[in-house]
Parts: structure tokens; C-alpha cells; sequence
């Protein structure tokens, strides 16, 4: 007879979540990006490089956690990604 093996408990606590319904409160999954598309961020002149912080334990791409803010206006921007895989072309300036 074979044994099944038992599941983690963050599996175990993940299926609890998922079949009590609480798994409607969390965000979507957020996969990072391989290296090469998101190597550098290019912000427009004028603008500075803001990092988000989010919760312990929250994953995803680097563009989710960086920002490009204008400190004139106070708007907080995307900025334009990079990287040696990726066809983007960063601004002038």
C-alpha cells in the first residue's frame, strides 16, 4: 500500500481559507517577472524613484513595489521597465 503524504500546514491552512470562502478577500496572485524584463526603471525627468511597501509577505513583480513619484504635484506614476529580454525602450532624458 502506498502513503499519500500529508500536506504543510500553509497547504493545509491555504485549502481551509480556500473552502470557508475567506479566499475571496485575498488579492490575485502576483508572479515576478524573470530576470531580463524588469532590470531597470526609467522615470520622467523631474520625477524620483518611490518604494511601496506592502505587507510582510506579499510577492510580485519589482514595477509592483516601485513607483516613480513627482514631489511638485504629489502624483505617483508607473515607471517605464527595462531589461535585456525586453523590447522596451527607456525615454529620453
Amino acid at each position: 500500500m502506498r502513503r499519500t503524504p500529508s500536506p504543510s500546514p500553509t497547504a493545509a491552512a491555504a485549502a481551509i481559507l480556500l473552502s470557508s470562502g475567506a479566499g475571496l478577500l485575498l488579492p490575485p496572485a502576483l508572479g515576478a517577472l524573470p530576470p531580463g524584463y524588469e532590470d531597470e526603471m526609467w522615470c520622467a525627468p523631474g520625477e524620483c524613484a518611490l518604494y511601496v511597501e506592502y505587507p510582510d509577505g506579499m510577492a510580485g513583480p519589482a514595477s509592483m513595489f516601485n513607483k516613480c513619484h513627482d514631489a511638485s504635484t504629489g502624483v505617483t506614476t508607473d515607471g517605464v521597465w527595462t531589461g535585456s529580454l525586453a523590447e522596451t525602450v527607456p525615454p529620453d532624458g
